[in-house]
């Protein structure tokens, strides 16, 4: 315990603040490394007495005073705990106890508990119960003082004298006197138990009633049975007699534990069923008691309802229906489905004259009499169903909406009189109709809309037309003067159902009077209400069966009956009808379907046959009543049809019972008739006939397929199967149909004992373990033993066999249970364990026994008290690094107070796997070479334990200092740095901060973050441009003031060196870039120039250009603009090409002022007086004109330049001559490649200069092919110049990274390849054409060690393994690699680290560990922790459990 402490502060200060008023303690500061351990003695002789005060809390604040810094102070709460020494005796709480019990009480009761005390703690206080004297039915658990019960009791009275001790004193063998006389206080109780006999010896029953189902063929769970009694004895429960009580219900029992039982029913048709219920000893053979179970089927669930789920049913009836007419079938449904025999149907309407009846059995609602549509529309009512012999009701309310029939044909309600139609000789038939037909139908909707027609023999509609709609009767054409007269039918038809009706007229067209005269004397109306009802409907010879499974669905059609009527109209429509409850007919089709459940034919015949024959009758009505009340009218006749319903297999067999049982005495003869099962199946013929089966192939039995009679095929052995006394079978029934239906019942064959067995163990051996310091009287162990006979036979008896030696030990005979006979303590050192036999026997006739043995191991108490010490808290040591492995650190010491023998550990720290330790001398060594840069200290922490069986330990801390070595260089963070300033810039300006490390530590030879390395620039200064801070790294600028027109770039070398002897140093490539300011105004060549121009030229003239000292961009960029004012005819580009709009005179001169500015910041210019002086073509001496040509091409036609000459500079000069004497004039070709304008003409005199920086041309490019033409002014001659570029080598070798992250066995064999350097170099900007060649180098390594192994190719870049890796290489280190050309250099970072071969198998801390489980810890609740190391450093250990026992 204590603090860590800041580097470089130890002067730390321990005090107890508070919670020591007494001041019996002190606190003592030791500091070891980086810890101080805060120590806690006591002051003086004042003795501690723990069951006063146990512990202390005391307040401990540390206080670290620093020089130049505030104090550093923290607290901590600490809780002392004073330790018990076995000063105390333990006491019992009372001395006397009293307690009266059943003498059924089951064994192992718990029957009072006796409570002690002892106020030591620990082992001190731990107390052990025992009896004095023992007791043939008590015992007394020795930790928790429970008194229990191990064998049946007797009614009587009985005195245990019980003792209390703790365990210290009888481990340590302070053997407490138990007379009367023993000084000790309260360590003896007596406890007085009355036994009572029981008043009552039969079990309690608890019967837990489970629901049924009323009408349940099946088995159902019809109780729970549990007995509750004291007694251990085997319990059965029958049912009596046979299972079976009254009427057809079955009972039988199935057992679910010893004292439970499940009581199950069939056959549930009665809502009141009794049993007898028989519960009996099975070992004695004698009934207990017989009870009558009463079960009550609950009825709560029955209910009734109507199939229909919406609560009101809506109907649609045609008035044109006829009596007798099935409207609905109503069906309601109960819960039940054997009472829907008992429901009952009514209507419940009150009104007179309600045209509807309903069968009270079937449900099935019909008209009884004429309904008419125009009397009454609506009927509203409720049909009751109620259930007979109960009071359940279900109500359906119904409506019925009566649909109107077409029975009212068309009535004329006007037409012309006498049924004549005079024509007027003016009429005009275009515009007016002849006349209009207007009708009357006193049906309702489609039965009253009217359509008109018009008939006739002489062909009216040549001439007539009538609206189908409205009636109008038109002429459709002229009609001749001497025609007519005309006579036709006027129709008037309904759009009725079931039948259209009409009317009939004849009218007369006449052209004159005369023709009127003669008249239309037969003319009448005719309806087809007026058509007589001559002939009922004959059916058509039916002498077919019908045949139907009884199966079908309701509303399947099975066929069609037909009749014919030769009447007409309605007089002829047939409807059909039936009242069969079984089949319905359809009312106009005669198609007849299936009405109700066909297997209902067969539950009211009982008849052997496979099918029924059904009579349905049929009644085909005409609708002659249709019109009249008169029912004579109705013209009807009837037929039978023959259906016959083909049974279908839909019921299964049923047994008599669920299931069957016999007992059966052993060794029974074979071919013995057990019992005779029997199974029942409604459906008739072949389809009822049952056979019987036995569902597995067995030897034990077997069945009669005809009468189900089961029989034994051998003699029965009630031990020999696994299933012992009882076989238990499945019994199907299959009927005859196709495919047949199965029902199941079980059988189960109860087999009686003979004593034929022999009593075992279920163990020969029988393994304890009880610890040294148990008392007199404790349980040891119950022998287990079993006879798989049953009864008597089976009832054992346990003793321990004589022998010559005495063990202190004795055995229950009737429960096998074996305690300690002895008042004399085990002595584990004198013997660990006891071997005797022991014996069993039954109680049957004859006597069989059988032998076992008992092992007890006694198990050693720790005796161990001290543990080993010492002499010190922490000790402290120190060790060079890159030692050898099995280097000595130093050796720990401990002393034990008992005097035993000593082994030390390494338990824990930062140093495990790296240290060893020798068990026996303490002696630490390395178990590898330490490197100080990986860790400059390690802490240990050491256990030294006693030999002793249950071992003690004490700790101590060692904290070891690795010493350093200067075998690190320092290392700076980059390979190479790049930094930029601008010109001008003032002293002292920061222009950046170079950074290295070292990793050897603090020790005169440098530190870890670089703070003690010197700094200083070694290459590249000469003229001190800049600075370097040698603590810091900043490089800053001098007193000279950089220019980057003078210098572009520095290159600079600075070094890093450490403090060491000798001094280790690095260096890095600093490269200072010099960013441009703009502090350069364009200038001209000249301030006054004059130019010759051609004359009489529009366009191009001349080209005028400055040069801008500044670098590349914005402040050497130029434009050019004319001062005002100037000639407007002239203007300028952006290059300085100047222009004419207009052809300039011959001796023209023309004075501007040119000025050029960049586009810097801010904006600088110069300018330059130009004249421009316009000279002309000469006249010609000739008439014609001599073209100028090129000479001296082999001069000029390749010309050089590079990146160094200056703007303004004279390329070359092309010669050209014209022999005219003409003024010529040079100019580059406008689609001639001139990149960026960087060449130009100086126009008459052919020299070709330089015009912008040659670094405006694209790096890829290095010749430019200029076109070019010379000109008199008439003529032109032109030729071509290629301008070769040479560059500078402004470029240095590339890596694609300039930092890699490498990894590298440590078993890497000699000669492996760690790295291949890929450098490139740009040859586009080294300005030769040939290819460099880059040079590899180590520029540096920061370990010593790894520097001596590594080797790289200085031409192919491979870093090479040269000798294997050693341990004393660091685990990570850094290599810098060089890639050069010329002077241009560049780097690339290795950061390698090694991975260190897997030499060492993870090792546990020790060799076994031991955890203690406790019976109410949780799943997945953690036991306890094992830890392993390796010393290979690898911290990501996988712990798997590989193999366990139970011990």
């Amino acid at each position: 315990m204590g603090v860590y402490l800041p580097a470089s502060f130890q002067n730390v200060r321990f005090k107890i603040v508070e919670g020591d008023k007494q001041q019996y303690f002190k606190a003592v500061t030791r500091v070891f490394g980086n810890f101080a351990f805060l120590r806690i003695l006591h002051k003086h002789d004042d003795i501690l007495n723990r069951e006063l005060r146990s512990q202390y809390e005391l307040l401990v604040k540390a206080t670290l005073k620093r020089k130049n810094a505030p104090t550093l102070e923290t607290s901590a709460l600490i809780n002392l705990m004073v330790l018990d020494e076995n000063d105390n005796n333990p006491m019992f709480m009372k001395t006397q106890y009293n307690v009266s019990i059943d003498d059924q009480t089951p064994i192992n009761s718990k029957i009072v508990k006796l409570e002690a005390f002892d106020a030591d703690e620990g082992i001190n206080s731990e107390l052990y119960f025992s009896l004095i004297n023992p007791s043939p039915y008590f015992y007394i658990d020795s930790r928790t003082g429970w008194i229990r019960t191990f064998a049946p009791l007797q009614d009587g009275n009985y005195t245990l004298d019980c003792f209390i001790e703790d365990r210290a004193s009888r481990l340590f063998y302070q053997q407490r006197d138990t007379d009367s006389g023993s000084a000790y206080f309260r360590n003896k109780a007596q406890v007085f138990i009355h036994v009572q006999k029981h008043s009552n010896y039969l079990p309690k029953i608890n019967i837990e009633y489970k629901p049924l189902k009323l009408y349940e063929n099946g088995a159902q769970h019809a109780a729970t049975i549990s007995i509750d009694e004291i007694w251990d004895r085997e319990i059965g429960l029958e049912t009596l007699p046979n299972g079976i009580s009254n009427n057809s219900t079955m009972a039988w029992s199935e057992k679910f534990s010893p004292k439970s039982f499940g009581l199950f029913l069939s056959g549930v048709w009665d809502s009141t069923i009794s049993i007898m219920m028989t519960v009996k000893d099975l070992l004695k053979e004698e009934t207990l008691f017989v009870e009558k179970l009463e079960f009550d089927v609950k009825n709560s669930n029955r209910s009734l309802w109507f199939d229909d789920v919406e609560e009101g049913l809506t109907l649609f009836l045609n008035e044109s229906v006829p009596a007798g007419y099935i409207v609905h079938r109503f069906r309601a449904n109960t819960t039940y489905k054997q009472e829907l025999g008992k429901i009952r149907y009514t209507i419940k309407e009150s009104s007179n004259g309600f045209p509807f009846k309903i069968d009270s059995e079937s449900g099935i609602f019909q008209v009884k009499a004429l309904i008419d549509y125009e009397t009454r529309k609506e009927y509203e009512f409720t049909i009751i169903a109620k259930l007979n012999g109960t009071k359940l009701v279900a109500e359906k309310k119904v409506y019925i909406t009566i649909k109107d029939s077409n029975d009212h044909c068309p009535t004329f309600s006007s037409y012309p009189k006498n049924f004549q139609i005079l024509v007027p000789r003016d009429f005009d038939h275009s515009t007016k109709a002849l006349t209009k037909i207007e009708v009357n139908d006193l049906d309702t909707g489609t039965n009253s809309k009217i359509a008109f027609k018009l008939v006739g023999e002489n062909g009216p509609d040549s001439y007539f037309d009538i609206n189908v709609t409205t009636g109008e009767i038109r002429v459709i054409k002229p009609l001749p003067a001497n025609g007519g007269p005309w006579t036709f039918h006027v129709i008037a038809m309904d759009n009725g159902w079931p039948l259209s009706l009409y009317s009939q007229m004849s009218l007369t067209v006449f052209l004159n009077t005369t023709q009127s005269v003669l008249g239309n004397k037969n003319a009448k109306i005719l309806n087809t209400c007026d058509l007589p009802n001559k002939n009922a409907p004959i059916f058509k010879s039916n002498n077919e069966v019908f045949h139907v499974k009884e199966d079908l669905s309701i509303g399947t059609l099975i066929g069609t009956v037909k009749a014919i009527d030769e009447d007409h109209g309605y007089n002829g429509i047939v409807q059909y009808t039936t009242l069969d409850s079984f089949f319905s007919v359809d009312l106009f089709t005669g198609d007849l379907f299936v009405a109700d459940d066909l297997s209902k034919l067969f539950e009211q015949k009982e008849l052997n046959m496979d099918y029924i024959d059904h009579k349905l009758e049929v009644v085909a009505s005409d609708m002659g009543q249709y019109f009249t009340t008169d029912r004579s009218k109705i013209k009807s006749s009837r037929t039978v049809v023959n259906i016959r319903v083909h049974d279908v297999n839909n019921f299964s067999p049923v047994f008599e019972q669920y299931s069957y049982k016999v007992k059966l005495r052993e060794n029974n003869p074979p071919g013995m008739e057990l019992i005779r099962v029997k199974a029942v199946d409604k459906d008739p013929g072949n389809n009822g006939r049952v056979e019987y089966r036995l569902t597995v192939d067995t030897n034990l039995i077997s069945i009669d397929p005809d009468t189900g009679v089961v029989r034994a095929e051998r003699s029965f052995d009630r031990e020999a199967d696994p299933c012992q006394f009882e076989y238990h079978f499945l019994i199907a029934a299959f009927d005859r149909g196709k495919p047949p239906r199965i029902a199941f019942a079980n059988f189960t064959i109860e087999v009686e004992d003979v004593n034929d067995n022999t009593p075992k163990f279920v163990q020969h051996t029988f393994k304890t373990k009880l610890y040294e310091d148990i008392p007199n009287g404790e349980l040891v162990t119950c022998l287990a033993a079993h006879d798989i006979d049953s009864g008597l036979n089976a009832k054992l008896q346990y003793f321990i066999n004589p022998s010559t030696e005495s063990i202190p030990f004795r055995i229950d005979s009737e429960t096998g249970c074996i305690f300690v006979n002895s008042t004399e303590p085990f002595n584990y050192e004198k013997r660990s364990s006891y071997n005797f036999s022991v014996k069993i026997s039954d109680s049957g006739t004859p006597v069989l026994t059988s032998h076992g043995q008992v092992e007890v191991e006694l198990m050693s108490v720790n005796k161990n008290v001290l543990p080993p010490q010492f002499d010190d808290i922490a000790f402290e040591a120190s060790i060079s690094e890159n030692l050898p492995s099995g280097s000595e650190v130093f050796t720990v010491r401990a002393i034990d107070p008992e005097g035993t023998s000593i082994a030390y550990r390494l338990v824990d720290g930062t140093g495990l796997g790296l240290f060893e330790i020798d068990t026996n001398t303490g002696v630490i060594r390395t178990t590898t070479v330490l490197d100080h840069e990986k860790a400059s200290s390690y802490w240990l922490t050491i256990r030294a334990e006693d030999t002793s069986p249950k071992p003690l330990f004490s700790y101590v801390h060692l904290f070891v200092r690795i010493l350093d070595e200067n075998d690190r260089t320092p290392i700076f963070s980059q390979p190479l740095y790049r930094a930029s300033i601008r010109e001008n810039s003032p002293e002292n300006k920061v222009v950046i901060k170079v950074a290295a490390t070292d990793a050897d530590e603090t020790t005169g030879n440098g530190n870890g973050n670089g703070n003690s390395l010197k700094y200083s620039i070694i290459r590249g200064n000469p003229q001190s441009y800049f600075v370097i801070d040698e603590n810091t790294g900043y490089i800053v600028t001098g007193k000279r003031k950089l220019d980057r027109e003078a210098q572009q770039e520095h290159e600079i070398v600075v070094q890093a060196c450490d403090h060491g002897s000798p001094p280790l140093c690095t260096s890095v490539l600093v490269i200072i870039v010099v960013e441009d300011e703009n502090d350069n105004a364009p200038t001209f060549k000249k301030t006054a120039v004059t130019v010759n121009v051609p004359a009489k030229t529009k366009g191009f003239l001349t080209r005028i250009f400055a040069r801008d000292a500044d670098s590349e961009g914005p402040n050497s960029e130029l434009t050019y603009h004319f001062a005002s004012p100037h000639d407007s005819r002239l203007t300028v580009d952006e290059y300085g090409k100047i222009s004419t709009s207009e052809q300039l005179k011959d001796g023209e001169k023309i004075q501007v002022v040119l000025i050029a500015q960049d586009k810097g910041m801010p904006k600088l210019e110069g300018n330059v007086t130009l004249t421009l002086n316009s000279i002309g073509k000469k006249k010609p001496a000739a008439k014609t004109n001599k073209k100028p040509h090129f000479i001296d091409t082999d001069i000029w036609r390749e010309l050089h330049i590079s990146d160094r000459d200056s703007i303004g500079v004279i390329i070359g000069v092309v010669k050209a001559t014209d022999e005219d004497g003409d003024q010529l004039w040079w100019k580059i070709d406008e689609d001639s490649i001139n990149p960026n304008e960087t060449f130009t003409f100086v126009g008459d005199s052919g020299e070709l200069v330089l015009a912008r920086s040659v670094d405006y041309i694209p790096f890829n490019i290095n010749e430019v092919k200029l076109n070019i033409t010379v000109t008199d002014g008439k003529d032109e001659a032109h030729d071509q110049v290629v301008v070769k570029i040479s560059r500078s080598a402004n470029s240095r070798p590339y890596f694609a990274e300039t930092s890699v992250q490498l990894e590298i066995s440590q078993n890497l064999p000699v000669g492996s390849v760690i790295y291949a350097a890929n450098a490139t170099f740009d040859e586009s900007q080294s300005g030769v054409s040939h290819p460099h060649k880059i040079i590899y180098s180590l520029h540096q390594v920061d370990d010593l060690a790894a520097a001596n192994v590594l080797q790289i190719n200085p031409s192919r870049g491979i870093l090479t393994l040269e000798k294997s890796l050693s341990k004393k290489i660091a685990h990570s280190f850094i290599v810098v690699l060089s890639a050069k050309v010329g002077s241009a250099e560049n780097f690339v970072l290795l950061n390698i680290t090694i991975q260190r071969s897997n030499d060492y198998a993870p090792k546990f801390i020790f060799e076994e560990y031991e955890f203690y489980v406790d019976f109410e810890m949780k799943e997945g609740q953690e036991l306890g922790q094992v830890e392993a190391y390796d010393a290979d450093g690898d911290e990501q250990l996988t712990y798997t459990i590989i193999n366990g026992k139970l011990i």
